[in-house]
């Protein structure tokens, strides 16, 4: 629920950031800041789905199971450590290039 209201709301301030800005034949750096704002909430909810449908518990009588266990935990590593650490990197990225594009 928390991740349709926050494409939502991510949607409506894409819509009034593109309008106000002056229409090019390029992409901006705010076009690919907030594209990237729209991907993510698609992306976590997807996550979660799956980690959700992956076995909790191993299972030593099945292989497959026990490999899906290991899917889960990997995926789980991701979302807690990986995924922010990307959103962290990009948004000191964007920082940085808007400061300097400010600046100069």
């Amino acid at each position: 629920m928390f991740n349709i209201c926050a494409f939502v709301v991510i949607y409506s301030l894409y819509q009034s950031v593109s309008n106000k800005v002056t229409p090019t034949a390029y992409i901006k750096l705010i076009d690919v800041w907030l594209i990237f704002g729209l991907v993510l909430p698609f992306v976590v909810f997807f996550l979660l789905v799956t980690i959700e449908h992956l076995p909790k518990e191993p299972s030593p009588a099945s292989e497959k199971h026990q490999k899906l266990w290991k899917l889960r935990q990997g995926l789980i590593v991701f979302a807690h450590f990986v995924l922010p650490a990307i959103i962290l990197v990009f948004a000191l990225a964007y920082a940085i290039t808007a400061a300097l594009i400010f600046c100069l």
